[in-house]
């Protein structure tokens, strides 16, 4: 791991503030009968509240995109939590529409954190961005796990409105460390426009492998988020689980995500193919909704089964963009490194 007290303070400040990009999110899940309830929603109503944010993912990415490139990574990341929290909040408020617009806030937040983080990544781990992928995913689910076990008795004793809301209180830690880490860190470098050669660079919209990767991550984000939502309510319903009990169950979900972000870097390290890796995930991704309509009495073994794909660091992503042309490209001499900020 990166030397340092000033890497170590960011490396616990990107760490806490993954912690607060799933867990407002996945917070709700657990309680959506209470909210459906209480707020008299129907199944689809509530599979709005639901699906709002992976809807805010794909609509507002380019607009995080964009304010990364103006106002910087360190900013965007203080926005995005200030964000979070104030979503939390108003979520929290008792109506259906206050839950909407809460949970608008909550997703747009957290589609700029998606996207800064990562860069904060690949640029200031550059020699480790491999492992500390593993650790920023493993907190994530970690967020998750927290988030799906606890939530539901919370729940039962202070009521949901309180059990959501309560998660805010991780939102000011991860503030208060990024502000310091940032700080010891120095401010951060003007961001540059590197110049892509066009006989040595394809665009991105036209290559099959971006089309591919988009299919991938459409699919697998598809499949988290809709057994994120849902998994709670499956086993209250056909296992007769009580809402505490059944979102317990549920967290075996996230925790073993959490376990499989650790593993499958360093199974990558130790000579096991991308393909042999991707193949055993898909295979694991299957396993659970098959195992639940199959053989529902097993649901504990098909909870646990699926792990997440990595998400590509700057470094594995290049390699997997340059494989195609690979003899060509030992021909030509090496490029300076870049010195850009971010990827």
């Amino acid at each position: 791991m990166p030397a340092g007290s000033a890497s170590g303070l960011l490396l616990t400040a990107v760490v806490l503030v993954a912690l607060n990009l799933r867990t407002p999110i996945v917070a709700l899940a657990p309680v959506t009968g209470n909210v459906r309830a209480d707020l008299a929603l129907s199944a689809a109503a509530v599979g709005v509240l639901t699906g709002l944010p992976v809807l805010c993912f794909a609509v507002a990415s380019p607009l995080a995109s964009a304010a990364i490139a103006r106002l910087g990574i360190e900013r965007v990341v203080q926005l995005a939590l200030a964000t979070i929290l104030l979503g939390t909040v108003v979520r929290s408020a008792g109506s259906f529409p206050a839950a909407l617009a809460g949970t608008v806030l909550i997703g747009l937040a957290i589609t700029a954190g998606n996207i800064a983080v990562p860069l904060v990544v690949a640029r200031d781990f550059a020699g480790q961005a491999a492992r500390v992928t593993g650790i920023y995913s493993a907190a994530l689910n970690g967020g998750s796990v927290l988030a799906t076990a606890f939530t539901a008795p919370v729940a039962d004793a202070v009521g949901w409105q309180w059990a959501l809301a309560g998660w805010a209180v991780l939102v000011p830690v991860a503030w208060v460390v990024w502000q310091a880490a940032t700080r010891r860190r120095g401010p951060e470098a003007t961001p540059r426009t590197a110049r892509v050669d066009a006989a040595d660079e394809v665009h991105a919209l036209r290559r099959p492998l971006t089309w591919l990767l988009v299919a991938m991550f459409a699919g697998q984000s598809f499949g988290y988020y809709g057994t994120t939502a849902w998994l709670p309510t499956i086993l209250h319903d056909t296992r007769g689980l009580d809402p505490s009990a059944s979102g317990g169950a549920a967290s075996l979900f996230q925790l073993f995500g959490a376990i499989g972000s650790i593993a499958i870097p360093i199974l990558l390290g130790r000579r096991v193919t991308p393909r042999g890796a991707f193949g055993a995930i898909a295979v694991a991704w299957l396993s659970l909704p098959l195992g639940l309509l199959l053989a529902p009495g097993l649901w504990p073994l098909w909870a646990s089964s699926p792990v997440p794909p990595r998400a590509p660091t700057s470094r594995s992503s290049s390699r997997s963009s340059r494989s195609a042309p690979r003899r060509s490209a030992r021909r030509a001499p090496p490029r300076p490194p870049s010195r850009r900020s971010g990827t």
